[in-house]
């Protein structure tokens, strides 16, 4: 692929990286496959979107261009695609007013999207892109926990990666990422007390964040605290 510049859908959303095509939902490989098993965080979105993609495809050319091998390439593209913009903002501020800098012994939680991004795994419920229609997967439709393709991504891939980073406090991102938390929950495959279940999604977008996260405040600080209180090796994960 070039460097140096954006790549294109038609070449990308190619066969070659497709690995499920249905009348549903089609899925395609993303190099999202950097875990950070010492994480102390682990912020999951739904799936990525087509810049995500793009943006992942472009950093691992980038990197291997420049001569990276290919562990530091994919820690490259991971490290590229953590939130920016307002959303990373919106989560500096909750992340912040939680206490949870203290914990993790930094002065403020922007550093965990710098110096300090050794700190958080930042993933996805479907770790590879999912498109319907040709448009971004929201995550209800299809309901993911009830499709059998995504499902299996779920219980497989996303589970694995739970594993693979125990001591890591699980901060969703939106309605449909909690679903699934609950889903792992109920199934007896995750531990309630790692979940910030009420943690609002911290997109500019979502008009009612500041509402949410007030009304949980109290809760989740406690959890918090509770969390890195009791020792991060005695986290739990059963399968």
């Amino acid at each position: 692929m070039p460097a140096g510049r954006e790549l294109t859908k038609a070449e990308l959303r190619v066969p070659e990286f497709c690995l499920h095509q249905g009348l549903d939902c089609e899925i395609y490989y993303v190099p999202f496959d950097y875990c950070k098993p010492k994480a102390k965080l682990l912020i999951a979105g739904i799936t990525p979107g087509w810049t995500q993609m793009e943006l992942a495809y472009r950093s691992l050319v980038a990197a291997l261009a420049e001569g990276r091998d290919w562990p530091e390439s994919y820690a490259a593209v991971e490290q590229s695609a953590s939130f920016a913009g307002s959303m990373r903002t919106n989560l500096v501020s909750m992340l912040n007013d939680l206490d949870v800098p203290r914990y993790l012994g930094v002065e403020s939680s922007d550093e965990l999207f710098g110096e300090q991004h050794h700190l958080v795994n930042t993933t996805s419920v479907i770790r590879y892109a999912v498109f319907v229609k040709g448009e971004n997967y929201k995550g209800d439709r299809p309901n993911m926990l009830k499709h059998p393709k995504l499902l299996e991504y779920v219980e497989t891939e996303f589970v694995a990666e739970l594993q693979q980073v125990p001591a890591a406090l699980v901060i969703p991102q939106g309605k449909a990422v909690q679903a699934v938390l609950e889903y792992l929950i109920e199934a007896g495959k995750l531990e309630r007390d790692r979940c910030l279940l009420n943690f609002p999604h911290a997109s500019g977008a979502n008009g009612h964040r500041k509402k949410f996260f007030e009304a949980a405040r109290d809760e989740m600080a406690q959890q918090v605290a509770t969390w890195f209180g009791r020792g991060a090796d005695d986290a739990k994960l059963w399968v």
